[in-house]
């Protein structure tokens, strides 16, 4: 009995998705009948329509309560459009606002309109039977569909979509409408008519109602625009700044322009312009595009200058009008200065070795003595940083300044920086640094490659060599080139070496020589040293061999807790790997590769896991002495295994350059998962007419309804 049961409900069950697929098929008929399928958007712009006259009925004629706006439609029995032709009337489009037309009331629904449906739009349209010819500057989208249209400076989008109501649409234009036709269906056209001087955008905008009950769709839409709000004009006003020479205030015309000078423009609504003098010819800032009212001009004052000119200063700005107004400063009386020069020198400073700097002046004031014009060496002292001062009048101006390293005859140019104009006590600051660094490295398999694995060699020394400059004193002959030892350094545990403080010139590296060691690669050729231009990447590889070469040997091997899991389960997997050859292995990598379609992991010992990998990355070093390790993880299978027998396969991989046998670096292993599925049990005879039957009837239920909705 229990079977039997089972079997009808596994049939009743099957009948039922039958019928649900059957009308499905069947699904396209209900669609069409529950409402107009909306239209596609059109590819371009509609073309604007040439203006026709069209007579329409008496009003008094039209069952419609509320009246069109009386400076929009006229008391004639024809449909109200703008009374100009002028369909653009500003170049400026105007922005889209948030204004919103005079809405007027709503007309009384009808016996034959469903007083379910209830417009949304701003105002209650008007139905004009027949179909309303466009009038002098109206345009026309025919079809209606969602876009944005232009014409000429107007921009408007239009939106249509299907309501439950029937087909409406929507807009948003920069230049307000004041009326729009919605033309639709068998009774004629929706006419919206907007207060002046109209409406930015609407809603829910439809043509008339059909028999039906439901909203007409949409056969064309005509607009109808205003005029596009006026901006008022704007004016300007000009700031020039001027060196008031005789104090007085006011510029003559032998009093120069002042470029430079930073000036903010206060609005009156209270935000805040900024531009500097010069850039609008000399001495000049242009503050443009500003609406009448009243504006507040500043300035950012200077160091050695005081102001002439009252500030800040109003200025009264009728519409449109262009202003100038002058700003005078006048030097403050020259004072000495405190000029500082200071070196700072990161590194290694060589024996031997002092700093100086030298500046060289501009055009001077008066008070400096014409000895120093032409530029002076100061010594700078101290144990770091290295500096020196000098006192120089009031508006001296320092054109550059040269930083000097002097190590014995020799006088190295450490830098150059800019100069300034002394307005008050300053400090000029310049830091040296010079680097360069590089590593010495086993090169086991002497190819000349740091691989990875082959260790860094300690203690072994760098040495440094300078080019010596050819120096000729009095009349002696000009020595042959050539390159002296600058300095030494020792390689660190890792193999790196690094000189610090080495000055500018021309220099190369050297390293010792050991018996039983060949070089395999070193730098070539020489380099320069420039201020914080650091050189690197000075590698130099050595390779002994006579050296005994012993292989690496990594071998892994991998084994599951289970054979076979059920969904839900967990297994535990356990990695043993072991070094069989005589030279211990550093920097090696175990790689997992698990079928992330059905396992998740749940430990991964220490490992990264991403993109259904495990990865563990090992330092070292593993002997042969050291014998088997062994890694363990745990993953869960999926709670929703497919039905039937799934093999979740796992593969992993140990990994070294110098590994010398590959044949044991990978194992896999498998585990079972299997889910039992329920039986099918055929259809009898008659449960197959039945499920015929109701194939044949879901078929013309649907046939049925296409017919109705076409």
């Amino acid at each position: 009995m229990l079977g039997m049961r089972h079997s009808m409900t596994s049939k009743l069950l099957a009948t039922y998705v039958a019928f649900v697929f059957l009308l499905a098929v069947a699904g396209p008929g209900l669609a069409v009948y529950a409402g107009d399928k909306a239209k596609e958007p059109a590819k371009q712009a509609p073309e604007v329509v040439a203006p026709a006259e069209v007579a329409v009925p008496d009003p008094a004629t039209e069952e419609v309560v509320a009246q069109p706006v009386a400076d929009v439609v006229p008391e004639e029995p024809v449909v109200e459009v703008p009374a100009s032709t002028e369909t653009v009337v500003s170049e400026e489009i105007a922005p889209v606002t948030a204004e919103v037309a005079v809405p007027v009331a709503k007309a009384t629904p009808t016996a034959t309109t469903p007083t379910a449906i209830v417009s949304t739009s701003l105002v209650e349209p008007i139905v004009v039977p027949g179909n309303p010819a466009l009038g002098p500057g109206g345009y026309r989208i025919d079809p209606p569909s969602s876009g944005a249209y232009t014409y000429g400076s107007i921009e408007i989008t239009i939106t249509v979509y299907s309501t439950p109501e029937g087909e409406v649409f929507d807009f948003v234009s920069n230049t307000p409408l004041l009326q729009v036709v919605a033309k639709g269906g068998v009774l004629g056209a929706d006419v919206y008519n907007y207060a002046s001087p109209g409406v930015f955008s609407d809603t829910g905008l439809h043509a008339p109602i059909n028999p039906s009950g439901f909203w007409a769709d949409l056969s064309h839409i005509d607009l109808y625009f205003g005029t596009p709000p006026v901006e008022p004009e704007t004016g300007s006003i000009t700031v020039v700044k001027f060196n008031d020479l005789d104090g007085d205030g006011q510029k003559s015309e032998s009093e120069p322009t002042l470029d430079g000078w930073d000036f903010a423009l206060t609005l009156p609504t209270g935000g805040m312009l900024t531009g500097t003098s010069g850039a609008d010819g000399p001495g000049a800032v242009l503050f443009g595009e500003l609406p009448a009212g009243t504006y507040s001009v500043d300035e950012t004052a200077k160091p050695g200058w005081h102001n002439t000119t009252t500030l800040p200063m109003d200025v009264t700005l009728a519409e449109g009008e262009d202003k100038t107004v002058y700003v005078g400063n006048a030097e403050d009386p020259a004072e000495d200065f405190t000029k500082t020069f200071e070196l700072t020198y990161n590194g290694d400073i060589p024996a031997e070795t002092t700093f100086r700097v030298h500046y060289t002046l501009g055009t001077p004031p008066e008070e400096v003595a014409p000895a120093i014009v032409d530029g002076t060496w100061l010594d700078l002292v101290g144990t770091g940083p290295f500096s020196a001062s000098v006192e120089l009048p009031a508006g001296t101006i320092i054109e550059s300044v040269d930083w000097y390293a002097q190590r014995g005859l020799e006088q190295i140019l450490l830098g150059t920086t800019e100069g300034e104009t002394l307005t008050e006590d300053i400090t000029n600051s310049f830091t040296y640094n010079g680097d360069a660094s590089g590593y010495k490295f086993n090169d086991l398999n002497g190819d000349g490659i740091w691989d990875e694995g082959e260790p860094g060699i300690e203690g072994w020394t760098i040495y440094l060599y300078r080019q010596v400059p050819q120096i000729v004193l009095n009349d002696a002959p000009t020595p042959e080139p050539g390159f002296e030892l600058y300095a030494t350094t020792l390689t660190g545990a890792d193999g790196s070496y690094h000189f610090s403080g080495v000055l500018p010139g021309t220099y190369y590296v050297a390293e010792e020589t050991r018996e039983g060691w060949d070089m395999t690669v070193g730098p070539e050729g020489t380099f320069v040293m420039v201020n914080d231009q650091p050189i690197t990447g000075l590698i130099f590889g050595n390779h002994e061999p006579f050296l005994p070469f012993t292989d690496i040997d990594l071998a892994i091997t991998k084994a599951a807790d289970v054979a076979t899991a059920a969904p839900g389960a967990t297994i535990t997997y356990t990695l043993t790997y072991r070094n069989l050859g005589e030279t211990e292995a550093t920097n090696f990598t175990i790689v997992d590769d698990f079928d992330e379609r059905y396992v998740t992991v749940l430990d991964a010992a220490g490992g990264v896991v991403a993109d259904g990998k495990i990865t563990w990355t090992l330092a070292g070093p593993l002997a042969m002495a050291d014998g088997p390790q062994t890694i363990t993880y745990t993953v869960k299978v999926d709670s929703t295994m497919p039905t039937g027998t799934t093999n979740v396969d796992n593969t992993v991989v140990i990994n070294h350059p110098d590994d010398s046998n590959p044949d044991n670096n990978t194992d896999d292993e498998r585990v079972r998962v299997t889910v039992q599925g329920e039986p099918f049990l055929p259809f009898t005879g008659g449960e197959a007419l039945l499920l015929v039957s109701a194939a044949i009837l879901s078929a013309g239920v649907g046939a049925l309804l296409r017919r109705r909705s076409a």
